[in-house]
């Protein structure tokens, strides 16, 4: 009886180790969104407004607010969570009734 040995695929850490931090007022406002429009825990947002990297839709909430906000645009929005809200939401609806194109946010 020989044994064989099947060796299994190696876990690509890089992917793992480029973790960025995510800045306080991202983490707020990501959880105030949810919050606000009800969105559950789970990953049905990752490949909507995340990159597609995201464990979950509160990280991937916080991908877009990175990409798409800094810091002094929030801070200059008169109702920052309103337009925040207002742009989740057009960025959601804009996927849902045009999927077979590019990304509407």
């Amino acid at each position: 009886m020989t044994h064989t040995v099947i060796e299994f695929p190696r876990v690509n850490r890089e992917k793992e180790s480029r973790v960025t931090k995510v800045p306080a007022y991202v983490r707020k406002l990501s959880s105030s969104l949810m919050w606000t429009l009800q969105i559950k825990e789970g990953v049905d947002l990752v490949y909507i407004v995340g990159d597609g990297d995201e464990y979950s839709n509160q990280r991937a909430i916080e991908s877009w607010l990175m990409v798409h906000y800094t810091e002094d645009e929030v801070n200059s929005l008169e109702f920052p969570l309103d337009a925040l809200e207002d742009a989740l939401i057009r960025c959601i609806s804009g996927y849902q009734y045009n999927w077979w194109e590019a990304m509407p946010c």
